[in-house]
């Protein structure tokens, strides 16, 4: 079990999951045209907590983080965390499909002749 003491130690896996998911939260917000600031007007958080949620930053609360999720209509998601029901191979399927969707998204191929 992780020691979390009051050092401000976080293992590489954790940093590394907050920032995939802050990657994935900035590009669900330009995927729907929306501002840092417009996501969290909708969302009923601080600027400052958008900026940390997408920057990977891990002191946002539990609650602020799913109050951007939800502005985003991705709450519904968290659904599938520690949910026995999902069989951890199909979570995995699902999570890498979703991150090949999130490449996508940020990095459109591009069609026709154009540069």
């Amino acid at each position: 079990m992780p020691n979390y003491s009051s050092t401000k130690h976080i293992p590489v896996l954790v940093q590394d999951a907050l920032h995939s998911l802050g990657r994935r939260v900035a590009v669900a917000r330009k995927q729907r045209q929306h501002s840092q600031a417009d996501l969290a007007r909708l969302a009923g958080v601080g600027l400052s907590t958008v900026v940390s949620v997408e920057g990977g930053h891990d002191g946002v609360s539990a609650g602020n983080l799913f109050k951007v999720l939800d502005a985003l209509g991705a709450l519904e998601q968290t659904a599938l965390l520690l949910n026995p029901a999902v069989q951890r191979a199909e979570l995995v399927r699902l999570l890498q499909q979703e991150a090949l969707a999130a490449q996508e998204m940020a990095h459109p191929p591009r069609h026709g002749n154009a540069p």
